[in-house]
């Protein structure tokens, strides 16, 4: 993957007479950008709260947080 690469849109929509916006980038593209661009541990970390917040919201926030306890991310 090239630094000048767009990220690969899978979803993007508007509200219609909002500000709002809402863009969804597919997660193998973002992981292999974080892998590729930031020290090994530092990728891992914004990984791992990536899915924090997916887990929240899916499953709240107990569950979250022992998600992030498993992989040893305690400040978030």
């Amino acid at each position: 993957m090239s630094d000048d690469s767009e990220a690969p849109i899978f979803l993007k929509w508007f509200y219609p007479d909002a500000i709002e916006r809402h863009i969804f980038v597919r997660s193998d593209w973002v992981m292999e950008f974080l892998f590729e661009h930031l020290p090994h541990e530092d990728a891992v970390r914004v990984w791992t709260k990536m899915c924090y917040q997916r887990i929240r919201v899916e499953e709240g926030e107990e569950a979250a947080e022992e998600f992030l306890e498993a992989f040893g991310v305690t400040e978030h």
